[in-house]
């Protein structure tokens, strides 16, 4: 089976000195939404096979990939998300069930999509964070949209050269990313404080209070 023949692809702990993590939040639910989503399964898979066909495999880095760690399988089939980061050379899949919150400082740079609370974990771990913004699936509110973009780093989906752009920021040396994450500081401290705090009485707050509610 391809599923069985892949598992030399799996991590435990890299040798690369400087680490770069894609958090998938990918939930397959058929076509039901979470908060706001108007993706179904398929359109969800394809974003992030067309994420690692037109931006991640072409990175001059060595990215991690971390699918969501689903507890129950909705389909019987091996995601093909992970199958196609598999076969990509500088992807490399964590297979692993484990917890971000325990490894998170491995890495120099976190990738993610959808405002879930998982955007919440480089954020208090001062680790330089991409958010990519997708309109179709759970997006930032425009306020925080615009305090994001001063505070961290962010990639709109809709953009016309969203791929392009994506890649040539990854492809920067790390340390001239940090540079500019330590440059935000500032901002950074007034998301946080005003969207992540963990005075939020709950998670589901959190994301309520950060995600654009998308009429349909």
């Amino acid at each position: 089976m391809e599923a069985s023949s892949s598992h030399h692809k799996v991590l435990g702990k890299s040798k690369n000195t400087q680490k770069i993590l894609f958090l998938s939040t990918n939930i397959y639910r058929g076509n039901l939404g979470l908060f706001v989503k108007t993706e179904n399964d398929f359109d969800q898979s394809k974003f992030e096979l067309d994420l690692i066909k037109n931006s991640f495999s072409k990175v001059n880095k060595e990215i991690e990939y971390k699918a969501y760690p689903m507890e129950t399988l909705r389909y019987f089939d091996y995601d093909p998300v992970t199958l196609a980061a598999i076969k990509t050379d500088n992807l490399k899949v964590i297979q692993e069930k484990k917890d971000i919150r325990y490894f998170i400082q491995d890495y120099d740079l976190i990738i993610t999509t959808h405002a879930t609370s998982t955007l919440s974990w480089p954020l208090f771990a001062d680790i330089p964070t991409c958010f990519i913004n997708n309109e179709y699936n759970m997006p930032l509110k425009n306020e925080v949209k615009t305090l994001f973009e001063n505070g961290a780093f962010i990639f709109n989906r809709s953009d016309e050269n969203f791929f392009e752009q994506l890649t040539s920021f990854i492809n920067q040396d790390l340390s001239e990313i940090k540079k500019q994450w330590r440059s935000k500081k500032e901002n950074r401290v007034k998301l946080i404080h005003q969207y992540f705090s963990s005075s939020n009485t709950s998670q589901r707050k959190q994301i309520e209070n950060i995600i654009r509610q998308r009429k349909v």
